[in-house]
């Protein structure tokens, strides 16, 4: 095989890489449930159509609601109430479909759950008591030459709180919880991460999580938050993050037990360890020559360099572009992550997340961070649950289109099985951004565990 027929190969891969990151981040594709045959099914698919739609989540599971009422009914003996086009879907494909039945059974528990909970919790968010938006910021600190933003709400003797944000957002995704947090007792910082919100966008550092993020962070909890080692014992915090966010916290947590007294994950990201078989190769010893040997040497290397160079450039392209698309759909993004209550999606909230997002240098820290953690963070979360010496809670939104509550139980399970001591758990009635579409129902959950730790 000639030296451009991998390098081919090798970008069309950096391309497929940069369209599935994008996808991820913009959730531009529908969502792979069970195959590409749940996918298929609706009311006018009709068997071997080669343009059958896709189904977005809520149609999805109406549809498969459909057809778990034809399993029953068949089940009792009764007439099955299906469209024609859903009933030859059912034959084409062989049947009843025990393992689509078995995904509807939980779509109609949480369709039940979430349709009846909705008005309720709509009312109990109307009485939060909300940051108000300022474009301009609420208060700054020097890290390293760099201009960090923060938002501080309570009494300098109340139990210090660090709150996270997550992937593209900012201290003010916190805006339902920090007065609520802070007139209970607490002393509530909420941080911008560098990179994003009113924190500055340096183009020139790589953005590993650990170097950057956690780094910051200790030194924020010790520099503003007054924790550590001190006068009449020490001062911990509680550190709280939602999904990039999340890991951060996480690391924090494990790498600065000094400084940190409980973790809260909210819908986390971070991947975990992979259990592989190990496998034999046998290799054949070469019978080149050293002369030979080094030149193929020189020719690798330099196809290599020609490969690297070539991928950075073609995920460059297509996250450039990505971060300009995604820029200019904030709003319809950010309905598809608060699926209950996408109502408490506002202009204040579109602002925090659009204003960072046309800064200078926005679009370069885009590519440098998704380059670097797109598929989550070099580090992992077992690494990070090894050393967890802390109570552990997580709080998840178990409507979460991209991290999904089986990401919790695994989370759980992990925690448990490496050592943590304490690990507890509260789902909510939220997606991806539980603090804050369902504020009422996360702060009791922060406070409760904050007395726990406290």
């Amino acid at each position: 095989m000639s030296a451009t027929a991998p390098l081919g190969c090798l970008l069309i891969t950096a391309y497929l890489m940069g369209v599935a990151c994008f996808s991820q981040i913009a959730d531009l594709v529908r969502p792979g449930l069970h195959g590409a045959h749940q996918l298929q099914l609706c009311s006018t698919w009709q068997p071997g159509a080669a343009d059958a739609p896709v189904l977005n989540r809520r149609e999805w599971r109406r549809c498969s609601l459909s057809l778990l009422a034809a399993d029953r009914n068949t089940q009792t003996g009764q007439t099955a109430d299906l469209p024609v086009a859903d009933g030859a879907a059912r034959e084409s494909m062989g049947g009843r479909m025990p393992h689509l039945a078995d995904m509807a059974q939980v779509a109609e528990r949480e369709l039940a759950e979430a349709e009846s909970l909705s008005q309720a919790q709509s009312t109990q968010q109307a009485i939060i008591d909300e940051v108000p938006w300022k474009p301009e910021g609420y208060s700054f600190w020097q890290w390293d030459g760099r201009r960090v933003g923060y938002i501080e709400a309570g009494e300098a003797s109340g139990q210090p709180v660090l709150l996270v944000h997550g992937f593209g957002g900012s201290a003010y995704h916190w805006r339902r919880n920090i007065n609520a947090l802070a007139s209970r007792g607490l002393h509530v910082f909420a941080i911008d991460l560098l990179g994003f919100g009113q924190s500055d966008k340096p183009a020139d550092i790589v953005y590993d999580a650990e170097d950057v993020w956690v780094a910051q962070c200790a030194r924020f909890m010790v520099e503003v938050m007054g924790c550590g080692e001190r006068e009449g014992g020490a001062r911990r915090a509680m550190v709280a993050g939602n999904s990039l966010g999340g890991f951060v916290s996480l690391a924090a947590a494990a790498t600065h037990k000094d400084l940190v007294s409980g973790c809260v994950l909210l819908n986390s990201a971070g991947r975990f360890e992979q259990v592989e078989e190990a496998v034999a190769v046998d290799e054949k010893e070469g019978s080149l020559t050293p002369e030979i040997e080094a030149a193929q040497g020189i020719v690798r290397e330099a196809v290599a360099q020609l490969r690297q160079n070539a991928v950075e450039a073609m995920t460059r392209a297509v996250l450039y572009a990505s971060f300009y698309l995604t820029r200019s759909r904030i709003a319809p993004i950010l309905a598809q992550v608060y699926p209950i209550s996408p109502h408490m999606v506002d202009d204040n909230l579109i602002a925090s997340i659009e204003g960072p997002a046309r800064e200078r240098d926005a679009a370069e820290v885009f590519y440098r961070v998704v380059s670097r953690n797109g598929v989550g963070p070099p580090q992992t979360v077992d690494r990070y649950l090894r050393k967890l010496r802390v109570p552990l809670l997580l709080l998840w939104g178990k409507f979460d289109p991209w991290i999904r509550p089986s990401t919790a139980d695994l989370l759980q399970r992990r925690a448990a099985a490496l050592g943590v001591e304490t690990v507890s758990r509260v789902d909510v009635n939220a997606g991806h951004c539980p603090m804050d579409e369902a504020p009422a129902e996360v702060n009791a959950a922060l406070l409760d565990f904050a007395a726990k730790i406290a």
